[in-house]
């Protein structure tokens, strides 16, 4: 599910036994700030094994680890068996980065670039990730399947201090894992890590005719506000955004 892109001109934040596949239920096991999305019969196994590896979280209540019911849309019994983990991205993961937005770019006609067309430097992708994970009110989360990016979502502060209480959001997802609810899981991770950077106002733009995000935006209280006229300029034809904000 393609969502709406950050800016690019905005200003750079401030540091800082097997059931049938349709009856298994996933789980969310949350261990330290990493999000697992796995079958209900790989979650015990995943918390005896990070408990043996990382025993002082089981007694912090902040790093500790929950585990919440996540209803998956579908899959077969193999995807189930998958996890997905949602955290935090940091400079080493420039490599990957760069070429899942390029392939993304090429799965939907709703992001800043296309096919192949990201050409940041390897060391300018570094840098924005080292400074996000170092800011205040910034933030970039990824998903990962098998080690490889399967969505990202990133929340932009902005420096000014009589703005510093707003972000603009942005996310997107590989084609091949739309309408699996990872869009929802990351965008609940974002606004909670926004209530913890104390923003008040998540703002984001979104194609007009792009009505899957729109429709995710709004379940998840996104209202719009206005209209940016001639937004978006590919195939040859303008297109309009529709200006979406959530109040925390």
């Amino acid at each position: 599910m393609p969502g709406a892109c950050r800016n690019p001109r905005r200003p750079a934040p401030q540091s800082r036994s097997n059931p049938a596949p349709s009856a298994i239920i996933p789980e969310i096991v949350e261990i330290s700030g990493i999000f697992i999305f796995c079958a209900t019969n790989c979650a015990a196994n995943l918390r005896v094994f990070f408990g043996m590896i990382f025993p002082a979280l089981q007694g912090n209540k902040d790093r500790g680890i929950f585990i919440k019911k996540y209803d998956y849309r579908g899959g077969s019994r193999e995807e189930m068996n998958h996890a997905y983990i949602i955290r935090e991205a940091v400079p080493d993961d420039a490599e990957k980065m760069i070429s899942y937005l390029n392939q993304v770019g090429g799965e939907s006609d709703n992001l800043f670039h296309g096919e192949n067309e990201f050409n940041v430097p390897i060391e300018g992708v570094r840098r924005k990730l080292a400074m996000s994970k170092d800011s205040e009110n910034s933030i970039v989360l990824i998903a990962l399947d098998n080690e490889q990016i399967i969505a990202r979502a990133e929340l932009a502060g902005y420096y000014a201090a009589r703005i510093r209480h707003r972000a603009e959001f942005s996310i997107s997802v590989k084609k091949e894992y739309w309408n699996q609810g990872i869009g929802t899981e990351m965008i609940k991770r974002i606004v909670e890590q926004a209530k913890k950077m104390k923003i008040r106002v998540i703002e984001l733009e979104a194609i007009t005719d792009n009505a899957r995000a729109i429709a995710l935006y709004h379940k998840m209280g996104f209202v719009d506000i206005g209209i940016y006229k001639d937004y978006f300029y590919v195939n040859g034809i303008y297109k309009d955004a529709v200006i979406m904000q959530k109040i925390l």
